[in-house]
C-alpha cells in the first residue's frame, strides 16, 4: 500500500472513531437505562446547523422545588433520587452530593451540575425533525398539560432523553 492510501485511511477511520465516540454514550443509555418520566416546560428556539429544538426546563432542576435543605455549590454535581408518583411522573425524593450506592426498587436517580442558579441534567435540548416542528409547535400552544419527557437514566446518573410526549402523542428523539 501506498503512503497515500495509508494516509486516506487513517484519515477515514479517524473521523469514523469521532462519530463513535459522540453517538456510543448516548446509546448505551438508552439501550441499558431506566424509563422515567419528567415535567418540563419547553421553549422553542432555532440552532443554525441542527435546527429547531426545544429548550427543556425540567421543574427537578430548581433547587426550590426539591426536598431537604442542600446547598448548593457552582460547578458540583449533584444526584436527585426520584420516584414516581400516582400519575407515573416521576418526582424528587432526595437529593445527595454523592452517586447513591443503593436506592429502593422504584427509584432512580439523575446526575445534573449545578450551575446558573439550578441543576443541568445534559437533557434541556431536544431537536425537532423539520417535518414535525410546526405539529408540535402547535400541540405545546393548544396544550392545556405540561409537557412530558420520557428520560432514559443510568445507575449512575447520566440520562438521555427518549421521547417527549405532548397531550398523549409521542414524539421520538
Amino acid at each position: 500500500m501506498g503512503r497515500k492510501t495509508i494516509g486516506f485511511a487513517s484519515a477515514v477511520l479517524l473521523q469514523l472513531l469521532i462519530l463513535l465516540i459522540i453517538v456510543i454514550p448516548r446509546w448505551s443509555i438508552i439501550m441499558q437505562g431506566r424509563t422515567i418520566i419528567l415535567e418540563t416546560l419547553p421553549y422553542d428556539p432555532y440552532h443554525i446547523f441542527r435546527g429547531y429544538y426545544m429548550d427543556l426546563r425540567y421543574r427537578i432542576a430548581v433547587p426550590e422545588n426539591l426536598p431537604g435543605n442542600t446547598e448548593f455549590k457552582p460547578g458540583r454535581d449533584y444526584y436527585v433520587i426520584l420516584a414516581p408518583d400516582e400519575t407515573g411522573i416521576w418526582q424528587p425524593a432526595a437529593v445527595a452530593d454523592s452517586l447513591p450506592q443503593t436506592l429502593k426498587p422504584n427509584e432512580a436517580v439523575i446526575r445534573g451540575r449545578y450551575r446558573y442558579g439550578q441543576l443541568d441534567f445534559s437533557i434541556n435540548q431536544y431537536y425537532l425533525p423539520e417535518n414535525r416542528r410546526l405539529q408540535v409547535e402547535k400541540l405545546l400552544r393548544d396544550s392545556q398539560q405540561p409537557a412530558l419527557v420520557e428520560v432514559k437514566v443510568k445507575n449512575n446518573g447520566t440520562a438521555a432523553i427518549f421521547q417527549i410526549i405532548i397531550e398523549g402523542q409521542r414524539f421520538r428523539y
